[in-house]
């Protein structure tokens, strides 16, 4: 009993702010106003009645210093959300106050020093816009601005200089690119390192692998997915894969999507297939189909599911229309699309040790979650 009132004070002390918000010439919405009922949707059944007492959409980061400090004067619990993605329910908040950073989506791009400046609200299809021109990309992390819960601005970062400051920017920017949770303060923005296209093209596509259920075609395919996941694929190359069970259809067995992005040209691609996954090479194809051998499913598909395309044509129409159609699909209002799914990641853990040190035990292979 004592635990529900508090939460009926926490959502009576949180609406209460809503003025005062207001005052400070903060966006807020309230339940019932489309902006509120827009960032409160949830594709993540779990969290789907979450409800906090406002969602707060700042506009620059002294809108969020202001909202901290408040939050701190009146214990009141805060939530950050950018997409809105954490399969723990991280970017959702019951009760409390929700800052929503959808406003907070600058993109600011120093070719000259070959970086790109994310404000922490914006979304991939906002630095594309910037980076379709000259076929670049931003995939490596140089610094990250953070807000704390007493109201400093810390630049978290890589520096060789020996203070207590720079300590303190080191350990942050390690923890920022792995721990998450929201556990170190609000992310306001982010510089990364441009990365040059090899080509002006790429490939990419898509694959869902569904195996037959028998004993044979389960025993390949877990061997073949043994071997995916234990392969050491090239930087150029990105696969990701999602276990799906799909509760409409009436399999038993899970089946598996592969989202592809290659660095690069179709035939190059090919070959690291080929190469990785046992496929059949063009040269050897009729030999090998003349021995009785038969080209397994998954570099087959692979490398028949996937397309070159200009760069700038995937980063400005493909990916967004994939995004879309993946976004419509998750929307609460369609029960027939109820997808369980795992992620698995490779972390690089040497790379992440030279650089950095060796901050966890165990062996740190991979990264995995489930999402419902």
């Amino acid at each position: 009993m004592a635990q529900v009132q508090n939460q009926q004070d926490i959502l009576h002390l949180g609406m209460e702010q809503v003025g005062w918000f207001k005052s400070k010439k903060i966006p807020v919405h309230t339940p019932g106003e489309v902006e509120y009922e827009r960032a409160v949707a949830n594709s993540n059944l779990l969290y789907r009645f979450a409800r906090p007492a406002c969602v707060l959409q700042p506009e620059h980061t002294s809108h969020i210093r202001i909202i901290i400090a408040r939050a701190k004067d009146k214990k009141l619990p805060i939530c950050i959300k950018n997409g809105g993605h954490s399969y723990a329910g991280f970017s959702t908040i019951n009760d409390g106050l929700l800052i929503d950073l959808v406003n907070m989506n600058r993109v600011d791009l120093d070719i000259k020093k070959r970086t790109v400046t994310i404000q922490a609200g914006a979304q991939w299809g906002h630095a594309y816009k910037e980076l379709i021109n000259d076929h670049h990309d931003g995939d490596t992390l140089l610094e990250a601005t953070v807000i704390t819960a007493d109201g400093r601005t810390i630049i978290a970062k890589d520096t060789d200089e020996d203070t207590e400051e720079a300590e303190e920017q080191r350990e942050l920017f390690w923890a920022l690119r792995g721990a998450g949770g929201g556990n170190f303060g609000v992310v306001v923005e982010l510089k990364m390192e441009l990365q040059k296209l090899h080509k002006h093209d790429v490939v990419a596509g898509r694959f869902t692998w569904s195996p037959k259920h028998c004993e044979k075609a389960q025993a390949e395919f877990m061997k073949t997915m043994v071997k995916f996941y234990t392969t050491n694929w090239p930087n150029e190359m990105t696969i990701d894969s999602t276990w799906l069970c799909d509760l409409k259809d009436k399999r038993e067995d899970p089946a598996v999507r592969f989202l592809v992005y290659y660095n690069g040209l179709k035939e190059d691609f090919n070959e690291l297939i080929n190469e990785h996954l046992d496929g059949f090479r063009e040269e050897e194809k009729e030999a090998r189909k003349a021995k009785g051998e038969k080209e397994k499913k998954l570099p087959k598909q692979l490398k028949r599911r996937t397309l070159q395309e200009k760069s700038t044509r995937f980063l400005h129409e493909t990916l967004v229309a994939q995004w879309s159609e993946e976004t419509i699909r998750a929307f609460p209002s369609n029960p027939t699309y109820k997808v369980y799914t795992s992620f698995v990641f490779g972390n690089g853990r040497e790379e992440i040790e030279k650089d950095h040190g060796n901050h966890q035990e165990g062996d740190g292979n991979v990264q995995s979650g489930i999402q419902g």
